[in-house]
């Protein structure tokens, strides 16, 4: 099939489109991809145009949710860091309160 042929597109209510443009991949849905892929090679352009647009799907999907996973695994590093200064925050603090009350025990001994 060349791109001048004009396929059928079911889910535009029977509206005839041209084949084979970056357009008229996207608004396929999966469903009709996936029948151009079950058709074969006997598909010709269309069985080559429909594996190319699902692997296309596919690796932008896959991109998705890797970037997804990376921003989670961001946001649990700043969680975790922050819960660190925390505890440092915590713990310096009693230092201090421990380090202070010696002062004062000490003088109240002393005198």
């Amino acid at each position: 099939m060349s791109t001048d042929t004009q396929v059928q597109d079911a889910a535009a209510g029977g509206i005839a489109r041209p084949a084979c443009t970056d357009d008229w991949w996207r608004g396929l849905s999966s469903d009709e991809l996936r029948d151009m892929i079950n058709r074969g090679f006997a598909g010709g352009e269309l069985f080559t145009g429909a594996t190319a647009e699902a692997e296309r799907r596919s690796k932008e999907k896959r991109r998705a949710a890797d970037e997804e996973a990376a921003r989670s695994i961001l946001q649990r590093k700043r969680a975790s860091r922050k819960t660190l200064i925390l505890r440092l925050l915590v713990v310096l603090s009693l230092v201090a309160t421990f380090s202070t009350t010696l002062i004062v025990l000490t003088r109240l001994w002393a005198d």
